[in-house]
């Protein structure tokens, strides 16, 4: 398809996803929950701290539910689990 393009053999390294604690999750939520809307603080909120809508709404959702916000704990859980229930190292929000 490219015949001028060269193939680099080697295998790239994956980068490794970002890992928020609880605390900045929690920070975050109540940031964006303090942003006004149609003034593009969201916005900027969202690329200064390089963060997704989805992730915010995320923590959102979970920090109004109550359930755990530890790192991962979106990715973890089925949908509507709670963290805590779901993984074996953590009961109520605390390492077991």
């Amino acid at each position: 398809m490219y015949p001028n393009r060269k193939t680099n053999p080697e295998v790239q390294p994956q980068p490794e996803r970002r890992c928020f604690s609880a605390d900045y999750k929690r920070r975050i939520v109540i940031e964006a929950d303090q942003c006004r809307h149609g003034e593009g603080e969201m916005g900027r909120l969202l690329r200064r701290e390089g963060l997704t809508y989805t992730q915010v709404t995320s923590w959102r959702k979970a920090h109004r539910d109550g359930t755990s916000l530890v790192c991962g704990g979106s990715n973890t859980a089925g949908v509507g689990e709670s963290t805590t229930r779901s993984h074996p190292f953590l009961r109520g929000g605390e390492l077991a």
